[in-house]
């Protein structure tokens, strides 16, 4: 049998925000948007995971499930 393909999605981003993203590309080791892009989503995913499991993390959990879209992060001092 041969090696199954990847299927692939296309997401748009602002330039603005791809030309910040580009700045990390080569200074952390990637070799691409797309690679960048693909780690920081699985990090994403597994930190929401993370964070959804509060025997793993307390209250903390909690309040980031109330976090809104874009909302800032209060960090405690």
């Amino acid at each position: 049998m041969g090696k199954m393909r990847a299927k692939y999605a296309t997401v748009k981003i602002p330039q603005e925000l791809a030309s910040r993203l580009d700045e990390f590309v080569s200074d952390m080791g990637y070799r691409s948007r797309a690679e960048i892009v693909n780690d920081a989503i699985r990090r994403f995913i597994d930190e929401r995971k993370r964070l959804d499991n509060p025997v793993a993390v307390g209250e903390s959990a909690e309040r980031s499930r109330n976090l809104k879209r874009n909302e800032p992060i209060k960090l405690a001092p």
